[in-house]
């Protein structure tokens, strides 16, 4: 019986982070698992290190497609999956020893739709780990669904952003087949909190872990930190889905998020030394995305409360249409450069 299946999209990873990963589920105890790796156009030194691993252990099972992005990679997987439960996990991260066993114990005690657990951000000089609660929770209450919800959206603390990640989450499959939830593939940022929000949705039982299983990679190439020429628009369009999908609840909060990501792009766009474009020419494409319809009408209900008075004071500037601040940081960037 296949409990939980295991999806890892895999592309442009290099060799040492997919080996780490595949390791980590190798030396998993359980056998009610599968571990679907699946190649969205990776390389041929990719490709055969999966096949290695699926010829090892009959628990791998190898898939191919042309490189489409991960949420067609995901979706794939979602289709393909056997177990009662899914998760997901990125490959260049790893998982804990024993945590297939962890979870299947969990779930056998809560049999809940959705079960999470903490996970911890690994980078060179540190590391940070969530923490949704102090306490493992067998059932989610009203509070705490609603607490949860509002974190996938937005949250003001690292600590609980947990809930706006795909990994370290199993879902329960029958629940994504009936309403046909799959992860939206026109999206390029934000398509696990759209995937978790829709999920959620649907979700009647709701399951905390206070366990720290999943260890996520933090490093230059990730999508989180990689140049991305159209950073801005491509994360209002996730933002203006969960405002459609949320029926206009939590207007404050998306505005918050868009605020997040408005400064966000300056580190993967505006001001990333990769943009090659000149400084007038980036400052002016930042103040006609700051001043569009679709900006101003996400921030619009944002609120002031709980954010650093200078993001108050700009966001203040940015629903009066007031600009000026943008340059001010240009500059400061390039003093500083």
């Amino acid at each position: 019986m296949i409990k939980i299946s295991f999806i890892i999209p895999v592309y442009n990873i290099s060799s040492e982070f997919l080996h780490q990963c595949l390791n980590s589920l190798r030396h998993q105890e359980s056998q009610e698992c599968e571990f679907l790796i699946i190649s969205d156009g990776a390389s041929i030194n990719e490709i055969e290190l999966c096949k290695e691993f699926a010829k090892i252990d009959s628990r791998f099972i190898f898939l191919e497609q042309k490189h489409s992005g991960v949420s067609a990679t995901r979706n794939l997987g979602i289709k393909n999956a056997r177990g009662e439960y899914i998760s997901f996990i990125d490959a260049d991260d790893w998982i804990a020893k024993n945590t297939i066993n962890i979870l299947i114990s969990f779930i056998e005690k809560t049999n809940s739709d959705l079960i999470f657990w903490d996970c911890s951000f690994v980078e060179t000089k540190r590391t940070l780990t969530t923490s949704f609660a102090n306490y493992s929770i067998l059932k989610l209450n009203r509070d705490e669904s609603e607490f949860f919800q509002q974190n996938i959206i937005h949250h003001n603390s690292f600590l609980t952003s947990i809930p706006s990640i795909t990994v370290s989450k199993c879902y329960k499959k029958y629940i994504l087949s009936e309403n046909h939830i799959l992860f939206d593939e026109s999206l390029k940022f934000g398509e696990d909190r759209v995937f978790n929000y829709s999920a959620f949705l649907k979700i009647k039982t709701t399951s905390y872990l206070k366990e720290t299983l999943y260890f996520c990679r933090r490093h230059s190439e990730s999508t989180t930190r990689r140049y991305t020429p159209n950073s801005f628009s491509q994360s209002l369009a996730y933002i203006d889905r969960l405002k459609t999908i949320s029926n206009d609840k939590y207007l404050d909060l998306i505005g918050l998020e868009a605020l997040n990501e408005f400064y966000t792009s300056w580190q993967l766009c505006y001001m990333n030394k990769e943009n090659k474009e000149s400084f007038f020419s980036r400052m002016k494409k930042l103040k006609s995305k700051a001043l569009s319809d679709k900006f101003q009408n996400l921030i619009f209900y944002a609120n002031y409360e709980n954010i650093p008075l200078l993001q108050k004071i700009e966001l203040w500037l940015l629903k009066h249409h007031i600009t000026f601040f943008i340059w001010i940081h240009g500059i400061k960037h390039l003093l500083l450069k």
